[in-house]
């Protein structure tokens, strides 16, 4: 009902992606034709690795997030020792902040796993 109330008055709202755009105008119960969608975005023409760069002996996975809860950073947190133990030619590269980040670094200080 607060959402229905503060959204009234506004002239336009951006959303990240179609999904929150559609629960965004279920919930504030607003006019779709003001909903817009800017998403959050990699241009793949600007950020193309090079193959020939790549370490074929290693595998890296890559994590760009906010380092929360809701983002899943605890299971990060529980399965990155386990992926490394199993698999030593695995590499982990998280960029990111948030309240979670200090788990990601203990954990990766407890299990040893810093370069």
């Amino acid at each position: 009902r607060v959402l229905k109330v503060t959204m009234s008055t506004v002239g336009s709202v951006i959303c990240v992606s179609h999904t929150c755009r559609d629960n965004f105008i279920l919930r504030a119960k607003i006019l779709p034709s003001i909903v817009h969608v800017i998403p959050n975005a990699v241009d793949p023409t600007k950020f193309t690795p090079d193959p020939s760069k790549r370490d074929k002996e290693r595998v890296k996975i890559v994590v760009v997030s906010r380092l929360v809860y809701r983002k899943g950073v605890d299971l990060l947190v529980g399965i990155i020792p386990k992926i490394c133990k199993a698999f030593s030619q695995v590499d982990f590269l998280i960029g990111g902040d948030g309240n979670k980040k200090l788990s990601l670094e203990e954990m990766v200080e407890r299990e040893r796993l810093q370069n």
